[in-house]
């Protein structure tokens, strides 16, 4: 399901904005509806998604909120060039 919970998205937003530069390489995993790709992007310049399910990618955009798009597996994919890895409301759909 690509919705998420919206209680405290703003709260983490303004710790992210207090707490990092501008520059700071950022990977949304699990975008879904791009919630946090809408909300990083006027002030953070490198925020990334990764989508498992690509009909997402299309049906809602995520290259407009996001500098790239790409569909994968977190489990399968190369992260360890992000400074930030947002987990948001994908820990529960996580199976090893």
């Amino acid at each position: 399901m690509p919705y998420y919970f919206h209680a405290y998205k703003e709260e983490f937003v303004n710790h992210l904005k207090k707490k990092f530069l501008p520059s700071t390489q950022i990977l949304d995993v699990g975008a879904g509806i791009g919630v946090y790709g809408k909300l990083l992007k006027d002030y953070f310049t490198l925020v990334d998604a990764i989508e498992i399910h690509e009909p997402y990618t299309r049906d809602f955009e995520l290259n407009k909120y996001y500098n790239h798009v790409m569909v994968a597996d977190i489990k399968r994919f190369n992260y360890f060039n992000y400074d930030y890895i947002i987990l948001g409301d994908v820990i529960g759909q996580m199976s090893i």
